[in-house]
This record gives structure tokens, C-alpha cells and sequence, in this order.
């Protein structure tokens, strides 16, 4: 068989090469964002560093400090997955495509997000009340003021009160997110770590993009996980950790089973921009309910829509046992 990836590397060798490769992406961020600041801000006397202090009195420059997020954003996330998928000869095609389980799932997905939000949202709940220990008060105390400080932050970016800015709140936080952090963490990390886990698995059972055996062994169920540990950790959302995780985890089964990143990517897309579409909403009157902010659902909500989503996702599972290819 033709091979197309790298992989008789170490994955730990892997591992150490997307580091480099996101050290230098956020190198480029970082002189993308100063360029922007100075294109864009610059000339009004205003700094990201201001904005940053107080991002609430600045909310006339909610679409310039969008497109600085967006453009920084897309540096850091899809830069260095890119690099990564080059240097390891990977063919970027099958990356994108060779979904397993036909049709069926591009609607199954979306409905599979939008059936899953009360018990995210209830989870996420819980989560906002926890309290550690007194002994770790000081500890608690800082991911709150940190998590405070994101907080405003996130305010004025979900601030859009036109189409215009709807719209490219939408690209952004919906769509950079989804490709983007689904590239880096699914098409990368999880398929990384799966090789150290499975170290003599023969490749044709890992990546997407390749024929596969269909065989899902505890290696892929660790990288899964792993993988939604560390996406949820990145964001610095504390009391959002264990949401995040977990759907960072139905992303990454999601992936696993279809073997096609635009699955998880479609996934993310639908949940951030649900989010976005609401507020937007919410902002111009139009509904009276901040699902991001004064969501509360009831425990049958949650357990609704827990069975639900289990449903959907057990539908998926057998679709994708009937479509693997031996």
C-alpha cells in the first residue's frame, strides 16, 4: 500500500514538533496582531493593552478587535496543525474528507448539538458552583478573577448588535474555532497520542483518511479523552472545565468513528454558533432569554436531553459499524 503518512516516526518525536510548531504559530500571531493593532487601532489611539483592562468601555471597537482575535486566532489554531500535516507528508485531502459514515450524519450532527445543549448547559451549571476546599481558597480565588477577567472580554466580542457584526462574530467564534482548534486537537493531537498508546498498531487502523479495520482499541478511548482534558485546560475556563471536556470528548468520538475531521468541525460549528445566534438575538430584542447566560434548565430538561443525545449518538455508532470497510 502507498503510504502517504510519516509514520514510522516516534509519536513523541511528534509530539515535540507540534510543540515548535506552535511556539512559531503564536510567534506569528503575535506579529499579525501587532500589524492589525496599529492598522486598525493605532490610528484612534487605542491598544489592545487598553481594550485588554477594560474591554466593556470600548465596545465601538467591537469589529476591529474581532478581526485582531479572529486573525490571531487563525495563526495559533490552523498554522500549526498545517505545518505539522506537511512536514509529516500527510495528505491533506484525506485529512479534510474519507467519512466512513455516508450521508446520514452531516444532519445527525446538528441535531445530535442542538439536542445536547440543555445537559451541557446544566453541567455547565454545576460546574460554576463548585467550590474547592479551604485550604485551596487562594487557588480559587485566582481562577475566578482569571475566568472574571475572560469574562468581560467575551462580552464585548458576543456585543454584536447588527447583521454585519453577527455575521463576523459568527465567522470568528464559530467558525475559525471549529476548523481551526477541531485541526490542532482532533486531526493532530488525538491521532498523536493514539500512536503512543497503540505503538504497534499498523497504520491503516489510525489517521483519517485511510481505509481502517474498524477495530477501536483502549488506546484510541485514552487519546479521546487526553485529547478533551487538554482542550478543555487550554481555554482557561475553569468552571467551564468539565463541559468543555466533554464535548471535546463526543468530538473527538465523533472523529474517531467517521474518520473525517469536517465531522467534529461541523460538531463545534453548530454548538458555537447556536451560542452566537442566540445572543445575537438576545442582544437585539428578539428573544427575551441569554441561553449563554440565564439558561437554566430543569434536571428533566437535562435528563431529556441526555437520552436524547444518547439516542442519536447510538444511531451513529451503528451506522458506523455497518459502514467500515474491511
Amino acid at each position: 500500500m502507498r503510504k502517504i503518512d510519516n509514520r514510522d516516526e516516534s509519536p513523541f518525536l511528534g509530539l515535540l514538533m507540534l510543540v515548535l510548531m506552535l511556539v512559531a504559530g503564536t510567534t506569528v500571531a503575535v506579529g499579525v496582531g501587532y500589524l492589525l493593532e496599529k492598522q486598525l487601532l493605532g490610528s484612534q489611539g487605542v491598544s489592545m493593552m487598553a481594550i485588554q483592562g477594560r474591554p466593556l468601555d470600548y465596545r465601538n471597537f467591537l469589529v476591529e478587535v474581532t478581526i485582531i482575535q479572529g486573525a490571531m486566532s487563525l495563526c495559533i489554531l490552523a498554522l500549526p496543525p498545517t505545518l505539522y500535516a506537511l512536514w509529516e507528508r500527510r495528505n491533506l485531502t484525506g485529512v479534510l474528507s474519507g467519512n466512513v459514515m455516508g450521508g446520514k450524519v452531516w444532519p445527525l450532527v446538528v441535531l445530535l448539538m442542538l439536542c445536547a445543549y440543555p445537559a451541557i448547559s446544566y453541567i455547565g451549571l454545576w460546574n460554576a458552583k463548585m467550590q474547592l476546599p479551604d485550604a485551596l481558597k487562594w487557588l480559587e480565588d485566582w481562577m475566578r478573577n482569571l475566568e472574571d477577567q475572560n469574562a468581560e472580554m467575551t462580552l464585548l466580542l458576543t456585543s454584536f448588535e447588527t447583521v454585519p457584526e453577527f455575521l463576523l462574530g459568527l465567522v470568528v467564534i464559530a467558525g475559525v474555532a471549529a476548523f481551526g482548534e477541531e485541526f490542532i486537537f482532533r486531526g493532530v493531537l488525538q491521532p498523536l497520542i493514539s500512536r503512543v498508546f497503540n505503538p504497534k498498531v499498523d497504520e491503516d487502523v489510525l489517521g483519517a483518511g485511510h481505509k481502517t479495520s474498524g477495530k477501536i482499541l483502549l488506546g484510541d478511548h485514552i487519546a479521546v479523552w487526553v485529547t478533551a482534558i487538554l482542550f478543555s485546560a487550554i481555554h482557561l475556563q475553569f468552571f467551564g472545565f468539565f463541559p468543555r471536556m466533554l464535548l471535546g470528548a463526543l468530538f473527538g468520538y465523533l472523529y474517531l468513528w467517521s474518520k473525517d475531521l469536517r465531522v467534529p468541525m461541523l460538531a463545534h460549528f453548530v454548538n458555537n454558533g447556536f451560542i452566537v445566534l442566540m445572543l445575537y438575538l438576545s442582544n437585539t430584542g428578539k428573544i427575551q432569554v441569554d441561553l449563554e447566560h440565564d439558561y437554566e434548565p430543569s434536571v428533566w430538561v437535562a435528563l431529556a436531553s441526555i437520552f436524547f443525545s444518547g439516542v442519536i449518538l447510538s444511531y451513529l455508532y451503528s451506522i458506523k459499524k455497518k459502514s467500515v470497510m474491511y
